[in-house]
């Protein structure tokens, strides 16, 4: 360590247990420092600059404290050598806190100006916008502050409450606590308003307050701030490094960015942003050559993004937690941070993160990269619901029939179009209720339809007959049962509710049995590349897959390409009563009448056959009492 002699003004370099006790300066640099090498020169010309007295008025300071030995970093730093400049830097926060007394000199204030307004001048002066001084002011266990004049405004100690308000540094931690005691966010904030000559230096400056190790390579600009979070992820799991909320990229960047924040300002409003006491409930996160790997209850917020829940909140909402959103990319398991509108952060109420009833969020494994380079799935949050055709319905039936969905500007007889989930919801996106004309409703036919998405946007249906009405489309009101479709559409939002509820798809979101005599409703998971599926219990066919779907987003653009999934319910038969269609089909076509024949056999056998079952369905239906399969 390179020390200045404060009698003698010359420098001396001392081995790393022989270094005597010393005293040291914190400034802003301005014009005319002095460096390594003009101190060694000490010309007359030099011993006039401005620079040379700050530093000879800092040796009478520190010679009046009985300190020998003094260090100031414009001239006790060889900066050619970039050895030594790494060096010095990774060192600095360690030499502030070894010091016996740290000079604050405020260059830009004078006190016997405004000697009553101390506070008001104090908080002006530019040093407290520096990003170096910010270590600077926290690691020195004594701290004087000095004018321009060198005449002394105070202790650290004696303005401890001054410094901790403009600064926003918990005073703890001014009193001499370690940095450490606070969260990453927290400390990531008292840099957010505080700039360096170089890019590079607002990370550089943060080494010692976070305690960690990190290369110095000028040129890389913003990458530094990254780096230094990837090393600060490599000795801590606290998720609040995550809850910052300033930088994220609008719509006009494609609204897309990585987990870690561009810089310390975008920690600005951390202040408050606490561990969420949840007993070190986090999972560990790392980053991998996939990007920043991390596990985060999800909750579904709009096609495609999920609210993420980190393990931190704020001090004046202890019984919430901060989440963010995360987009889901092309690439298997990739995501990307995005913004809502101008939402970038929110609070979710923790008894949500714990909770076991209708719905609770669901931990899943991500991959964020920093750089974001896979393109986003651009689907709408809904289904496009097709013209229906439906065995055994004519079209005076079909036109009874009543939709209930969360936008409740859609009139209820408005069946068929597009039906939209709004964001923040999840879930059930509507249910259809086929109306009967008569009070006698075939127990086979289909009576109503529930749609929605899962945890992963996969798209889940809900089908059943007039025997499952009574749990999903009627309430019990003064002890009377009242059908809610034959009304046409709902009262009130409790009964909109009750209809529109999610337990089906988080409680029974795995494909029920089908085909049992006894059921009365089904549910149908569809997964990648599966788009069609036969229901025997009501003898139709469901087909749910992805479409192109072109939306106008304004009258100046072009309309634009997006895909939304379809429902399409179909009298189409059996999978092998087409097949013996096919081949009746070329029994004809190749004139063998004894193919034909068979054919025609084999198709009266199983229409007979099906014909039995619903007539003994019936008479067993008509003497036992109704029952409820789940």
């Amino acid at each position: 360590m390179r020390l200045i002699n404060t009698r003698t003004l010359s420098l001396e370099h001392f081995g790393e247990d022989d270094v005597p006790p010393y005293a040291i300066l914190s400034h802003r640099w301005e014009d005319e420092e002095i460096s390594y090498e003009e101190m060694i020169l000490a010309s007359p010309t030099v011993r006039k600059r401005r620079g040379y007295l700050k530093i000879l008025a800092f040796c009478r300071a520190a010679w009046s404290h009985g300190l020998s030995h003094g260090w100031v970093d414009t001239c006790c730093i060889n900066k050619a050598n970039s050895t030594e400049l790494a060096e010095a830097i990774s060192s600095m926060f360690a030499w502030y806190s070894k010091a016996a007394v740290c000079f604050g000199y405020l260059s830009d204030i004078q006190l016997k100006a405004v000697p009553y307004e101390y506070d008001t001048l104090l908080a002006s002066s530019v040093w407290f916008e520096r990003g170096w001084t910010l270590q600077e002011l926290i690691a020195p266990a004594e701290m004087h502050f000095y004018d321009r004049d060198w005449a002394l405004i105070g202790t650290k100690q004696q303005l401890e409450g001054l410094l901790a308000q403009i600064t926003g540094i918990d005073k703890s931690v001014l009193g001499g606590a370690s940095p450490q005691k606070c969260t990453i966010a927290q400390r990531m904030s008292w840099a957010a308003n505080r700039k360096t000559s170089r890019a590079e230096d607002r990370a550089y400056s943060l080494i010692g307050i976070f305690d960690v190790s990190l290369p110095m390579i000028y040129g890389e600009g913003n990458k530094a701030f990254i780096r230094l979070q990837e090393e600060i992820i490599k000795h801590s799991d606290d998720h609040s490094i995550f809850a910052w909320s300033i930088g994220l990229p609008d719509d006009s960047h494609h609204g897309r960015c990585g987990l870690l924040a561009p810089s310390p300002s975008s920690f600005a409003y951390c202040q408050d942003v606490v561990r969420a006491g949840s007993n070190n409930s986090s999972k560990a996160f790392t980053v991998t050559n996939k990007g920043l790997s991390i596990e985060l209850p999800t909750i579904p917020w709009s096609m495609g993004t999920y609210l993420a829940i980190l393990d931190c909140s704020k001090i004046s909402h202890p019984s919430k937690r901060l989440a963010i959103l995360l987009e889901r990319l092309s690439s298997a398991g990739q995501f990307a941070r995005v913004r809502s509108g101008r939402m970038t952060i929110t609070n979710v109420d923790s008894q949500i993160v714990m909770s076991q009833k209708v719905f609770y969020p669901v931990y899943r494994q991500m991959f964020i990269r920093q750089s974001i380079t896979d393109k986003p799935r651009n689907e709408k949050y809904g289904f496009w619901l097709q013209d229906l055709d439906i065995h055994c319905f004519g079209p005076d039936e079909l036109a009874w029939a009543r939709i209930w969905s969360r936008d409740l500007s859609r009139p209820g007889d408005k069946v068929t179009g597009l039906v939209e989930l709004p964001v923040s919801s999840y879930g059930t996106v509507g249910a259809v209720r086929f109306v009967p004309k008569k009070k006698v409703w075939p127990v086979h036919r289909l009576s109503w339809i529930k749609f929605g998405f899962d945890n992963d946007f996969n798209p889940i249906c809900m089908l059943g007959n007039q025997n499952s009405l009574d749990s999903h489309f009627y309430r019990i009101a003064d002890g009377h049962k009242t059908s809610m479709a034959i009304r046409g559409y709902y009262e009130d939002l409790q009964e909109r509710e009750r209809v529109l509820c999610n337990k089906w798809i988080f409680r029974e979101s795995t494909q029920r049995n089908m085909g049992q005599e006894t059921q009365t409703y089904c549910i149908l998971k569809w997964d990648k590349g599966q788009t069609e599926q036969y229901v025997p219990l009501l003898n139709i066919t469901i087909s749910v897959k992805l479409v192109r779907y072109w939306e106008r987003v304004n009258e100046t653009e072009h309309a634009q390409p997006q895909a939304v999934w379809t429902i399409h319910i179909s009298r189409v038969r059996h999978p092998l009563i087409r097949a013996l269609s096919s081949a009746k089909d070329t029994a004809l076509d190749n004139r063998n009448i004894s193919g034909w024949m068979i054919v025609l056999g084999m198709i009266a056998y199983m229409e007979l056959n099906r014909s039995d079952k619903s007539i003994h369905s019936n008479k067993t239906e008509s003497e036992t009492p109704r029952t409820r399969i789940k």
